[in-house]
């Protein structure tokens, strides 16, 4: 009793005593988590910042080797395309040379080869013209020859005699045959014309032409009747011979050339 006279608060000193204890040991615990917070905050935010180095070295280095490798594909291609574009233009030019080499060859080759056809149509062709000229030449002649012997003998055989006027001229008498022969002819040598088969064609024109030609002549010479018939009869006999030879050497060549 005589202790709590003395004590301000009232309060028993042990329970003052142990408050304070508790107090103290507040206090340090207080303190303790604290520093150990701050501690913890201290070693996470180093780890962050590790963390984070790390990171952005490693981004870094793949970033450098991701731009490398890049760099390498990228002249890799460009050496690539630029020797693929260099044998192609390579392979072009020696196709193009190869192929104008061989077009100018072979338009030399086919300009000799038609020369040469062209030389040797024309001379053929020369060659026929000339031999068709020549047996014209002598079909003629012969078939001139011809008429002309049978053509006398026929006017010998049905000439009347001549009759003398006063004078002593004779007087133009007689028959009317020769002159009629030779139109007969003429028109026969035109007509036939349209004869156009192989080995005959231009053949009956001649004949009938000369033909035409020889007894009008030969009814002029005499003086015979029918003188513009016998005239009539060698112009159209000219004009068939004429066809008829023109006929002739087109077939000629044709067969020739083909």
């Amino acid at each position: 009793m005589e202790d709590n006279k003395f004590n301000p608060t009232g309060i028993p000193e042990e329970l003052d005593n142990a408050a304070e204890a508790v107090a103290d040991t507040a206090e340090n615990a207080v303190e303790a988590v604290a520093d150990t917070a701050e501690n913890a905050v201290e070693a996470v935010g180093d780890f962050g910042s590790n963390v984070v180095e790390n990171v952005s070295d490693a981004v870094s280095g793949a970033g450098e080797a991701v731009a490398d490798t890049a760099g390498n594909v990228v002249d890799a291609v460009a050496d690539t395309a630029g020797n693929a574009v260099e044998a192609v233009g390579d392979f072009g030019s020696n196709v193009a040379e190869n192929v104008s080499d061989a077009v100018s060859g072979a338009g030399e080759a086919v300009a000799d080869t038609a020369g040469n056809v062209v030389e040797a149509v024309a001379d053929t062709a020369g060659n026929a013209a000339e031999a068709v000229g020549n047996f014209g030449e002598k079909v003629a002649d012969n078939i001139g020859n011809a008429v002309s012997g049978a053509g006398e003998a026929i006017n010998n055989a049905i000439q009347p005699n001549a009759i003398y006027n006063s004078d002593g001229a004779p007087v133009q008498e007689g028959s009317k045959v020769l002159a009629i022969v030779s139109l007969v002819c003429g028109i026969l040598a035109i007509v036939s014309s349209c004869c156009c088969l192989v080995g005959i064609a231009g053949i009956p024109n001649i004949l009938f032409g000369a033909g035409a030609i020889v007894t009008g002549i030969l009814t002029k010479n005499k003086k015979l009747p029918g003188d513009k018939l016998a005239l009539a009869g060698i112009i159209t006999g000219g004009i068939g011979a004429a066809i008829g030879v023109i006929i002739a050497i087109i077939l000629i060549i044709r067969n020739i050339a083909g």
